[in-house]
C-alpha cells in the first residue's frame, strides 16, 4: 500500500493505480490518492520488488477544502480520463465532478522578493508608495515570530469604482477586489535576554482574485538576511534560541506549500483572516504621514470602502481587544484571541463547525463554556471546550498548550507552545 508510507498528512483519499493508455507517458502504472484536508494529490511510483518506499511526487494543489468539503474519489473511465469527485460539504448541494488535465499556462511570480517592486529596501522594509500598513489586534500565533503587514489595494490614485474598493461588512468577512495583495513578513526572535536579536525568515504574499477566492506563495529569506527566494514547496528549517535562562534551544520552522495557505483561508473564513472590522478597529502608526490614526477611519477617508461609513457607525463598531491588554475585560480578551486563532475554522460552515469562535457571537451562544466536546477528539466524559476552573478538562486550553502532536492547536506549523 503505498499510501502507508505518506507522511504529514491529513486525510488521505486513496485512488487507483493508472493502466490506461491516455496518460501512460505521465502516470502509466502509477497510484494516484490526495489528501482531502490540505487539498493536494500525489503519484506514487512504486517498486515492484517492495525492496524501497514509493517515490512521491506532488501534481495539484490548492484542491478545494472546506467542512468536509473537497477530494473525496477518483474514477477513470473507458477513454482513460481521470475524474475527481468534489464534495461540497456534508448533505450540501453543489459537489462538481472535475476532470484532470495538463496544467496551462501560468505565470509564476518573481523568483526573488526584491524583484516584487512591493519594498524599496529590503533591510529597513521600506514600502513603495501604494503599500499600505496595518496591525491586528491579536496575530494569529506563529512561534512567536513578530510580523508586519501591508495591503495593496488597486488604484487608479483614488478608489472611485468597484474595482478600486473593498466590500465592508461590520462583522462578516470583507472582499477584496481582484489584485488585492496582502503581504505578511515574518522575523524569528533569537535571543530571550535581548529582543532585537532577530532574522528574518518568511515574506508571504496573498493574492485575491475574482468571486472572493485568492492564493498564497511565500519568500524564504537567505542566512544573511539580504533577499528572499520564492518556494514552490513547504519546507523545515531549524534554528537556535538563546534562552533567558542560559544555554541556547534548537527549533524548527515550517514555510507553508500553497496548498497549506488554503487550510486556513478557507471559503468560511474569506480572504484575509485577520482584515475584517474588530481586528482592524484601532490605531496603528502611518510611516508616510508620521501620524498615528485608526485604521478604519483612514481606510475610510481614503474612500476604500464600497460605502462611505459614519462617525457614528466607526465609534460604534465593535473592537477585539489584545488578550495582554489589562484595560480590557479578562472575558473580551480572550474571546477577542479565539476570534483571530480559531475562528477561521471553528465558525458555521468553515472545516470543524463545532463551536463558534467569533467575536461578533454572544458569549451564550458560542458554544464554548462547557460545550460538549464533538469530533474525534476527547478529554473523557468531563471534558468540555472550557470547562470553568479546570483547565485540564477544557480542550480549547490543552490544546493551545501542545505542540507538534495531533492535540495540537492550530494544527499546522506549531512547534512552540
Amino acid at each position: 500500500d503505498a499510501t502507508a508510507h505518506v507522511t504529514d498528512r491529513f486525510s488521505i483519499i486513496g485512488g487507483m493505480r493508472y493502466r490506461r493508455p491516455k496518460w501512460s507517458g505521465q502516470l502509466g502504472g502509477k497510484v494516484l490518492f490526495g489528501d482531502h484536508v490540505r487539498g493536494r494529490i500525489w503519484t506514487a511510483t512504486l517498486d515492484e520488488s517492495g525492496s524501497t518506499p514509493p517515490v512521491m511526487e506532488e501534481i495539484v494543489s490548492g484542491f478545494p477544502t472546506g467542512n468536509k468539503a473537497g477530494l473525496a474519489n477518483f474514477c477513470v473511465d473507458s477513454a482513460g480520463d481521470i475524474y475527481l469527485l468534489n464534495l461540497n460539504g456534508t448533505n450540501q448541494a453543489g459537489g462538481t465532478i472535475r476532470k484532470l488535465n495538463t496544467a496551462g499556462i501560468s505565470t509564476e511570480p518573481p523568483q526573488f522578493l526584491s524583484q516584487t517592486g512591493v519594498f524599496t529596501n529590503l533591510s529597513t522594509l521600506a514600502t513603495a508608495p501604494g503599500v499600505i500598513p496595518y496591525e491586528v489586534a491579536n496575530p494569529l500565533w506563529s512561534d512567536a515570530a513578530a510580523k508586519r503587514r501591508w495591503i495593496i489595494v488597486p488604484n487608479d490614485g483614488t478608489h472611485d469604482s468597484a474595482a478600486e474598493d473593498i466590500v465592508f461588512s461590520e462583522d462578516g468577512n470583507w472582499v477584496f477586489p481582484p489584485g488585492t495583495v496582502f503581504v505578511k513578513h515574518f522575523d524569528m526572535p533569537l535571543d530571550e535576554t535581548n529582543p532585537e536579536v532577530t532574522r528574518p525568515l518568511e515574506t508571504r504574499f496573498l493574492i485575491c482574485t475574482e468571486g472572493g477566492g485568492k492564493y498564497g506563495f511565500t519568500y524564504k529569506w537567505n542566512s544573511a538576511g539580504t533577499d528572499a527566494e520564492l518556494l514552490t514547496s513547504g519546507q523545515s528549517e531549524s534554528y537556535n534560541v538563546t534562552l533567558a535562562g542560559g544555554g541556547t534551544e534548537t527549533r524548527n520552522w515550517d514555510y507553508p506549500s500553497r496548498a497549506d495557505c488554503m487550510l486556513c483561508h478557507n471559503s468560511a473564513a474569506g480572504q484575509a483572516l485577520g482584515a475584517r472590522t474588530s481586528n482592524l478597529n484601532r490605531g496603528n502608526f502611518y510611516p508616510s504621514t508620521g501620524r498615528t490614526a485608526g485604521q478604519l477611519l483612514t481606510f475610510n477617508s481614503l474612500g476604500m470602502f464600497d460605502r462611505t461609513l459614519t462617525a457614528g457607525e466607526l465609534a460604534d463598531f465593535i473592537e477585539a481587544r489584545p488578550y495582554d491588554d489589562p484595560t480590557a475585560p479578562l472575558e473580551h480578551r480572550v474571546r477577542s484571541y479565539l476570534d483571530a486563532n480559531c475562528a477561521h475554522c471553528h465558525q458555521p460552515g468553515a472545516t470543524v463547525d463545532h463551536f463558534n469562535a467569533r467575536l461578533a457571537t454572544p458569549l451564550a451562544s458560542q458554544g464554548l463554556v462547557n460545550g460538549m466536546l464533538q469530533g474525534h477528539f476527547s478529554l473523557g466524559p468531563d471534558g468540555r471546550y472550557i470547562k470553568p476552573g479546570d483547565p485540564v478538562m477544557s480542550a480549547i486550553h490543552v490544546r493551545l498548550e501542545n505542540t507538534n502532536n495531533a492535540a495540537a492547536m492550530p494544527p499546522l506549523a506549531k512547534n512552540v507552545g
